[in-house]
């Protein structure tokens, strides 16, 4: 106590308090507001990195600029008030700026290509299984995605991210 372990313990779990409420924001905002109010991003929850874009500027936009915000206010750049509220400023940026984001980049960023199943996950049809040509493991046909690249055929979600010889050629 006396070196000022807990002093710098409070700056650092402060600091990434920052973060941490900017990327719930963010996501909270996609599941609430912009996929059931606004319909932009799609109605089911992807997941696999077939599918999806590298970077989504909607969630990983507004949770930087909402952590830099708050970060700053953190260190007393806007004042004491907003220094002693950071998290909360953090939390409502990301909030307000995930819908703003994704009107304008008008959602393009959320599937980079097709799932043939989307219809389906989103309705919750049971849709069977298959086996994964790259582990040889048996899983639900949602958890797959089709390797027309490296395997010619199904993956799972896991096989698909460890790939790292297919350079996402995959996608357009």
């Amino acid at each position: 106590m006396e070196l000022g372990v807990f002093g710098f313990l409070n700056s650092v779990l402060g600091f990434y308090s920052n973060i941490g409420v900017a990327w719930i924001g963010a996501v909270v905002a996609d599941l609430v507001i912009n996929k059931p109010l606004l319909k932009i991003s799609p109605s089911y929850v992807e997941f696999k990195r077939a599918h999806l874009y590298k970077i989504n500027p909607v969630g990983f936009g507004s949770m930087i600029i909402a952590s830099a915000v708050s970060i700053y206010a953190f260190f007393g750049g806007l004042g004491t008030l907003l220094q002693a509220f950071s998290p909360f400023l953090a939390l409502g940026i990301a909030m307000v700026l995930s819908p703003v984001i994704a009107i304008a980049t008008k959602g393009k960023y959320y599937i980079a290509r097709e799932n043939p199943y989307a219809d389906a996950i989103a309705n919750g049809e049971e849709l069977g299984s298959d086996t994964c040509l790259a582990c040889g493991n048996e899983y639900e046909t949602p958890d797959l995605a089709y390797c027309p690249v490296v395997y010619e055929g199904t993956v799972c979600s896991l096989c698909c991210t460890l790939e790292k010889t297919c350079h996402d050629k995959c996608k357009p």
